[in-house]
């Protein structure tokens, strides 16, 4: 992106500069017509390769997974960017919280589900007591 912002940059000042020279004034084609529009000829793929069993059993590209967790960003709301195992990451809300210090965190997805399960409540979702509130269970 700054090599993009770079080269803008010189195109502008290069424009600035042509345009004091009087380089930029007029047409190119002013005296003379302009050159005839010639497009190239259409395409035509008369090979029918859209599927099917490859006939060759050499392979010109290999993909490999790799075969270890890897360490992976992880964000969160209300803390700063942490350096985690993804294996490590619990997947119930109450692991969640722990794991992120965020003790309110399965009452926010408490209320979320409450409202998803009720769309013309249209007031505030502290108001509603967190005993009525959908629980979340299994993994998230």
């Amino acid at each position: 992106m700054l090599v993009t912002n770079q080269r803008l940059s010189k195109l502008a000042a290069s424009r600035v500069n042509f345009c004091s020279r009087g380089m930029l004034t007029g047409s190119v084609f002013e005296n003379s017509d302009p050159p005839p529009l010639v497009l190239p000829p259409p395409l035509v793929d008369t090979d029918d390769d859209d599927g099917g069993a490859v006939d060759e059993k050499d392979i010109w590209g290999e993909v490999v997974l790799a075969r270890k967790p890897s360490m992976s960003l992880i964000l969160c709301p209300v803390h700063l960017i942490t350096l985690s195992p993804v294996t490590s990451i619990p997947f119930e809300a109450h692991g969640l919280a722990t794991h992120f210090n965020l003790p309110q965190f399965p009452d926010l997805i408490s209320r979320f589900l409450y409202q998803q399960h009720h769309p013309a409540f249209n007031d505030d979702l502290d108001k509603v007591p967190i005993a009525d509130c959908p629980r979340p269970t299994g993994k998230i």
